[in-house]
């Protein structure tokens, strides 16, 4: 054993190359499962891997010299894996430990394949044309139009994507909703963070399959998946009738969430009413909030007993994956600490200078450059309209973790339909000023209850502000906010207006109504999580003459076509649920979120925001 132990352990040049496997993996069908298991077995046999693959080499101890080189191998033998799948299963299995746990999690998620059997097939008792094939667990590639089919005796017609037009008929009426995905909203992840009790854990779970858990109500008729084979000849116009939520379908995001919230609420959670993703358990004794984005869950607790307990039960319903503690979510890279929990995307920041060829290109202090003015026909147009967009929406990604970059974003969002070479040039600004603070990030205090008077432990305080006119195609108002809950930045906006303002003062009016409906939403939020505060939220705002409008009820030339729903700040000023005091520009931190600054302005401002950078010495 111990002489085939070090035949294991022998690695080649041909070891340290990507594993090349001829059969591609494909997500559902069993079938090609079955060739691409079969050809990866034989190239890791070929290199006297198996052991790791099968796992029949227990890992040495640590004080063993051949431990070092067990772990080696199994590396090697896990990066093999990763490289011969697929994005999405990769993600799935990158947090495994050892080759062995990767190779059973791929077996057990192609076990659940197309179940068919002669058992399963049906005559339509009317037409006698129509065998259905019942589907319960392999889901379908939602980037595959559903091909209606039809018989001899009916014109090709298809009344939805998913229903055939010439499907037998059934009295219960079928409606296909295309559904939001079930995700919490970005300030309420915050939220949950600066809870006056800070949850002693925070895990992450993933549920395997999820939209094969959704309940299906309607009957849905689906033609035959691509590559299915069946023994002997089969009739013509042949469909299957669904019995599971599949991926691709429409309303497999609303049944599976229905699914799951269900399944909440009878373990006696508390589902919020002003975002419904949320869901909260208390007691006297444990704190337990859930975040739901679709099938990614964070767990928030402060009894780890309690915690387990739930895990329990939801690994009962579903088949659960316990993450560990949260670290990497969603993109985001979490660190936490006893001053509080640090988010950023320092990886996404590598990967993105990498696809730009901007690795090795100098940083720059600033996001955009204050002396310049774009506009949508200045400049000859790009090559690529579609690069343009992919990379736009890649650093509005960016901004859930750096709201410093907002403005900038913003800006160069509006120029999608039709790009020009300035607005790239300007966009790849954006990636050189990210380069100079890959690690820097949104960072949520939790140790500051001390520092603050006991009346405002649980105030929100907002500063708005909006830039009048600077937008030369449509002069319309750029709208900034940024709304802090103790010391942590948990919301914040930066967004053109929709209508145009005859004064500076009408822009930061509208400005501070869109924060006074943010803050009444955030309030709502916070009520949920049993956090209250006798104290009026303040606002912070620049211009004098939109915080008189605000106070006196008085219509005169300047305010009298101003929309009624902006009055809504005066209703709350009135019910003393804000109050409004005046700050310089110099020191208005949403100074930054609407329109670009110089380095000197834009580092003091960025350094009142709770902002981080963890990568960097102190």
């Amino acid at each position: 054993m111990r002489i085939l132990s070090h035949r294991c352990f022998h690695n080649t040049v041909l070891d340290r190359r990507k594993l090349k496997i001829l059969t591609n993996m494909a997500y559902y069908l069993n079938i090609k499962f079955l060739a691409w298991r079969r050809d990866f077995k034989l190239s890791v046999g070929l290199r006297n891997k198996t052991v790791f693959l099968k796992g029949t080499l227990p890992q040495p101890p640590i004080e063993d010299p051949l431990h070092h080189h067990w772990l080696r191998c199994n590396q090697i033998v896990m990066s093999w894996i990763h490289h011969s799948v697929t994005p999405e299963i990769k993600s799935s299995i990158m947090f495994l430990d050892t080759s062995a746990e990767m190779w059973t999690e791929l077996k057990s998620y192609f076990d659940q394949g197309i179940e068919t059997s002669d058992s399963l097939v049906s005559k339509h008792p009317t037409t006698g044309h129509f065998l259905f094939y019942s589907i319960t667990k392999s889901p379908i590639n939602s980037n595959t139009p559903t091909q209606p089919v039809t018989t001899p005796q009916t014109p090709s017609n298809t009344t939805d994507g998913n229903i055939p037009a010439n499907a037998p008929t059934d009295t219960t009426p079928t409606t296909v909703i295309a559904d939001p995905k079930p995700v919490a909203a970005p300030a309420t992840i915050p939220s949950t963070q600066d809870l006056d009790t800070l949850p002693k854990t925070l895990r992450q779970m993933d549920i395997d399959n999820a939209f094969l858990h959704g309940d299906l109500n309607e009957k849905v008729y689906k033609t035959l998946p691509k590559g299915y084979v069946h023994e002997g000849e089969l009739p013509p116009n042949l469909f299957c009738l669904l019995h599971k939520s599949l991926y691709g379908l429409k309303q497999a995001y609303r049944q599976w969430f229905a699914k799951l919230s269900t399944t909440f609420l009878e373990h006696g959670f508390h589902q919020s009413a002003y975002d419904h993703s949320p869901f909260i358990k208390k007691s006297t004794t444990s704190f337990l909030a859930l975040l739901v984005y679709v099938d990614d869950i964070v767990i928030a607790n402060t009894n780890a007993a309690e915690a387990t307990s739930f895990k329990a039960f939801l690994n009962s319903k579903f088949k659960l994956k316990d993450l560990g503690n949260l670290r990497f979510f969603l993109g985001l890279e979490i660190a936490r600490s006893k001053v509080g929990m640090s988010a950023s995307q320092r990886h996404f920041t590598i990967q993105i200078l990498n696809e730009t060829c901007l690795l090795g290109s100098k940083a720059i202090s600033t996001p955009m450059d204050a002396n310049l003015s774009l506009s949508k026909d200045v400049g000859p147009p790009v090559n690529d309209a579609t690069s343009y967009c992919s990379l736009i929406g890649k650093l509005l990604f960016f901004t859930i973790t750096q709201p410093n970059v907002a403005c900038a974003v913003n800006r160069l969002s509006q120029y999608n339909s039709d790009p020009r070479q300035p607005h790239l040039k300007t966009a790849y600004r954006i990636i050189q000023y990210l380069k100079g603070t890959p690690g820097q990030g949104l960072m949520l205090y939790s140790n500051n209850i001390s520092q603050l008077p006991v009346d405002r432990l649980f105030q929100l305080q907002a500063f708005s502000d909006a830039d009048w006119g600077t937008c030369l195609d449509t002069r319309l108002p750029i709208t900034g906010f940024c709304i802090f809950f103790r010391q942590s930045l948990i919301s914040w906006k930066s967004k053109k207006q929709s209508n145009l303002s005859k004064s500076s003062a009408e822009a930061k009016y509208r400005s501070l109504a869109n924060i006074t409906c943010e803050i009444i939403w955030l309030h709502n939020i916070l009520t949920d999580f049993s956090i209250s505060s006798s104290q009026p939220t303040t606002i912070h705002c620049d211009n004098q003459a939109a915080i008189h409008i605000s106070k006196n009820a008085v219509f005169h030339e300047g305010t009298k076509h101003v929309d009624i729903d902006c009055h809504i700040v005066r209703e709350q000023v009135n019910k003393n649920h804000i109050k409004l005091s005046y700050v310089p520009s110099r020191h208005n931190i949403t100074d930054m979120m609407t329109k670009a600054l110089f380095p000197t302005q834009f580092k003091t401002l960025l350094s009142k925001m709770s902002v981080s950078n963890l990568y960097t010495p102190s």
